[in-house]
């Protein structure tokens, strides 16, 4: 049957026993640093010579994708009409969207006996493709910056949902857990910063947290506050460019690029509201308009592109051909010769 939402992916999570640690019987006391205790998922996977086992990319996907994304960021396409054409960018973006929801459901239809982290790198592709549904219905109604902020989102469930899929089952596990060990601490915070408010939890299910965040906090003490593992989003970034090839730089342009900007519209940075350098008066500068929206949705396509090989190995056969019928129409491979877009690809986001 095919997997129409993402409920059945969450509960099937939940079933799946974990598995055994990695490391032998839990240390007690207090955790040891980092460097001591635990080295990087790409520097153990690299010791051990791990197999890439469900990372789809291949020399067509790859290229392909990359030539697209250097296409659409050429001088050219951003100065042509048709990047700023809110009914063209919306059509691709929903022909896209379509796609995306179509392979999905049907590639999972016949899998069973998914492992926890197979589970969880399906879970986050959905969430990414949701994302980019909320992205485009944002847009519609010229609710620019929301949309970005949303853009943030579909970068980081791409690279959380790919880098899972290649980690080791220590890695999954931890990204399971993380939840109960960072609610206690988001409640001891709030007890100490604001002891007259109110808290959301009842006394019963603050015990259990209690209980909990001991049993498991040894294996976060190490960690950067905040993570869940011990490779940051720009580590896990640069450890899928090594598993597609070592010129490639796609999950770090990923990161460096359209995450960051997109970061500025989740925090109210002063980017989100136009103020750089402009001199303008703040309450004309938030921008409601159809070219702006356009603009936004370009972004979105972009991203939901690198989805498509990221999650290829859960996608129904048959998605490259139709996803690059798509990205022909799209019409960002007419701005510029090929061959030139070639090798535009291996100097921006290079040659895998």
């Amino acid at each position: 049957m095919a997997v129409a939402n993402d409920a059945p992916v969450a509960q099937r999570i939940e079933r799946l026993p974990s598995k055994q640690r990695v490391g032998g019987s839990i240390p007690s006391g207090r955790a040891t640093p980092l460097h001591k205790r635990q080295r990087s998922t790409l520097e153990t996977q690299k010791r051990a010579h791990l197999p890439s086992l469900q990372f789809y990319y291949n020399s067509w996907a790859t290229n392909r994708v990359v030539l697209e994304l250097t296409l659409m960021f050429r001088k050219e396409w951003l100065e042509s009409e048709r990047y700023l054409d809110f009914s063209l960018q919306s059509a691709f973006a929903r022909e896209l969207g379509d796609l995306a929801a179509t392979t999905a459901s049907q590639g999972l239809g016949a899998r069973e006996n998914l492992a926890r982290k197979d589970c969880l790198s399906i879970a986050l592709m959905h969430k990414a493709r949701v994302s980019f549904e909320a992205v485009q219905l944002l847009c519609k109604f010229l609710l620019v910056g929301d949309a970005r902020a949303i853009i943030r989102t579909m970068c980081e469930a791409i690279i959380n949902g790919a880098y899972i899929s290649n980690a080791t089952d220590e890695v999954a596990d931890n990204y399971v857990d993380f939840p109960d060990y960072w609610r206690w601490i988001e409640y001891t915070e709030l007890r100490a910063s604001a002891p007259e408010m109110p808290y959301p939890f009842e006394e019963s299910e603050l015990e259990h947290l209690r209980t909990r965040y001991g049993v498991i906090k040894h294996r976060f003490g190490g960690f950067k506050r905040g993570e869940w593992c011990a490779d940051n989003l720009f580590r896990r970034a640069a450890y899928l460019d090594s598993l597609v090839g070592d010129s490639s730089s796609l999950f770090r342009w990923l990161v460096n690029l359209i995450w960051r900007q997109a970061s500025a519209y989740v925090h109210g940075a002063p980017q989100s509201i136009g103020v750089e350098g402009s001199g303008r008066d703040p309450r004309t500068l938030t921008q409601r308009t159809p070219e702006e929206a356009a603009r936004t949705l370009h972004i979105a396509v972009s991203v939901m592109l690198v989805w498509f090989p990221c999650f290829g190995e859960y996608l129904n056969k048959g998605w490259e051909e139709r996803c690059e019928e798509l990205m022909e129409r799209m019409g960002s491979s007419a701005s510029v010769g090929h061959e030139s877009a070639h090798i535009a690809a291996k100097a921006t986001l290079g040659d895998s």
